[in-house]
């Protein structure tokens, strides 16, 4: 996995990117600001690495980028990124209690997550995009995803 800051360059030479979609994001800072960005999802390629993913986050004036074999794992990345910034995006797939399965990183992109609840096993009824806006508006910080993550684990 590959996470990058930039302003405005490419990583990769375009030939090797295809566009698969763009989606506009919110971005809120720790004070509460709140900024609007665009993630733009790529299918990537390279001489050197199976196929992967690309995500771009572009904001007024920067872009966050992350190559991974999964959007969920370019997503994470990025967030990482912005963490250091103080800021994360508002969309599903930055909730502490979205998080996807093994199995569903392994059928597609990773671009689906699991809403959970303690307590309760996850059902296809509960999977979202992770690139959607979150009604709530209430990102965390990858640590408390994943702490939540383990902690829903143990409650089955």
């Amino acid at each position: 996995m590959r996470c990058s800051l930039q302003d405005g360059e490419e990583r990769m030479n375009p030939s090797q990117r295809k566009k698969i979609d763009s989606k506009p994001v919110e971005v809120i800072s720790n004070s509460g600001q709140i900024d609007t960005g665009t993630l733009v999802m790529w299918e990537c390629s390279s001489k050197d690495e199976e196929d992967q993913v690309c995500l771009d986050l572009a904001l007024a004036d920067q872009t966050v980028s992350a190559t991974a074999e999964t959007f969920f794992e370019a997503l994470t990345e990025v967030r990482k990124s912005l963490e250091v910034l103080e800021l994360k995006p508002v969309c599903l797939g930055a909730r502490k209690d979205v998080y996807p399965s093994p199995m569903i990183l392994h059928m597609g992109d990773g671009d689906k997550a699991y809403r959970m609840k303690m307590g309760q096993q996850a059902l296809m009824e509960h999977l979202v995009s992770i690139f959607d806006p979150d009604p709530d508006r209430s990102p965390s910080s990858v640590a408390e995803q994943e702490a939540y993550y383990q902690e829903w684990l143990k409650s089955l």
